[in-house]
């Protein structure tokens, strides 16, 4: 450890170090590295290089759907767009004729079996305002025990 002017540098018991300025005392633990001028502008140029933020996507979340037993994905992604596709059509004023879903995911691990907690589904829609028609309209599902929530 170098000593400047107004620093006194001791070693403590434990092997760490103190140093004093102008009756201030810091504890270090480790060493600071010495950083140039080069390496300040190389960061800052890094930093504008940074990419943009994800865009939020216009999903819903829904749950307490039933999820099929089936071991084989695929029959029981199908089920899932039934499920959905009937929900959907409860949920919709008669006035619209239908919304896009470009995706539906059921979120967590498929365990299988009868013990299989009922996962959520969320659901990717083309725009946020079939997104918005659907949650406007989620209280028609309080009869039921299905509730859709924005994601």
């Amino acid at each position: 450890m170098k000593e400047d002017e107004g620093c006194t540098g001791n070693i403590g018991t434990d092997g760490e170090d103190f140093v004093s300025v102008d009756s201030v005392t810091i504890k270090t633990n480790r060493k600071i590295p010495v950083v140039n001028i080069q390496d300040l502008s190389s960061r800052s140029k890094a930093v504008n290089t940074i990419s943009k933020e994800a865009k939020p996507l216009p999903s819903l979340i829904i749950w307490n759907l039933e999820e099929s037993k089936d071991n084989d994905p695929a029959r029981r992604h199908a089920y899932d767009l039934q499920l959905v596709e009937s929900v959907v059509r409860n949920v919709l004023p008669e006035e619209v004729s239908g919304v896009h879903i470009t995706k539906v995911i059921r979120l967590g691990k498929w365990v299988g079996g009868e013990t299989q907690p009922r996962r959520i589904l969320k659901l990717v829609h083309g725009s946020f305002d079939e997104r918005d028609i659907l949650l406007k309209n989620a209280p028609k599902t309080r009869g039921s025990n299905i509730r859709i929530r924005p994601d």
